[in-house]
């Protein structure tokens, strides 16, 4: 019953997400989520294609009403592919359309990554994906229309995201340790289905900078858009910044 007495959170999942337990690891106590799923329309392989067919779907706004009963803070969509798939600005207008039909604050997994990279500070980033080639040169060519530099962009070899389901804490650790450049500032690791969070720290540790993944930026980005500022141990360097400065919490 005490789940949300301090804010609540809309989470918009696609219908094969299978991560939910993850989300609910990077919320401070009080903090409760209302998670709830589309259908996506159906593909034979999941590329930009599919995405963007996917995020234009009408079925996304009908289960954002579904989410306005509890009155979130707000309403998030936990898709990173989708959200970029149109390119930078129109991830904005994916959140827009859930704002004017549900009357509460929305974002969604891409804008989120962008912002919480800014409040990070650093500009030069590592890539490390699941996705097919194709889905990542939509990915870098968003992250580079949004003011970043992609220095290094891996996937893990697989034609879509739906094959991580296979993949040890081991092969993701190595793999995106792998991933990392000398010259990145950050290592990005897309895909909200993908990076468990116990990997943040880990990695954060081994390879000396912030590694922030899709489903730590857009939970991260949704509690700062529901005014719950709170770092959480062992949830990476973003949970100690808050957006609007880029300091340390508790700083002046």
């Amino acid at each position: 019953m005490n789940d949300g007495w301090r804010a609540r959170i809309g989470l918009l999942c696609t219908d094969d997400e299978h991560r939910d337990s993850e989300y609910w690891k990077l919320v401070p106590e009080g903090v409760g989520l209302l998670i709830t799923r589309f259908a996506i329309p159906p593909y034979d392989v999941w590329d930009l294609v599919a995405a963007r067919r996917a995020v234009d779907d009408p079925d996304i706004v009908e289960s954002a009403r579904r989410l306005t009963i509890p009155e979130p803070r707000c309403i998030s969509l936990a898709c990173t592919a989708m959200s970029f798939a149109h390119g930078a600005g129109r991830d904005l207008e994916a959140a827009d359309r859930i704002r004017a039909a549900t009357g509460i604050p929305a974002t969604t997994a891409s804008t989120a990554v962008v912002r919480a990279l800014e409040a990070l500070q650093v500009k030069r980033i590592a890539v490390a994906t699941p996705y097919s080639d194709d889905l990542n040169r939509g990915l870098q060519q968003y992250l580079m229309d949004s003011g970043l530099q992609v220095v290094a962009i891996r996937n893990v070899g697989g034609p879509s995201c739906l094959e991580d389901y296979e993949l040890t804490l081991e092969k993701v650790y190595r793999f995106v340790r792998e991933t990392d450049s000398p010259a990145a500032e950050a290592v990005f690791v897309s895909c909200t289905n993908f990076c468990p969070v116990e990997l943040i720290d880990p990695l954060e540790h081994d390879l000396g900078k912030p590694v922030v993944t899709a489903s730590q930026a857009l939970l991260w980005h949704s509690l700062q858009i529901a005014n719950v500022f709170e770092s959480l141990p062992g949830r990476g360097r973003l949970y100690c910044v808050t957006e609007t400065t880029g300091r340390k919490k508790g700083q002046s």
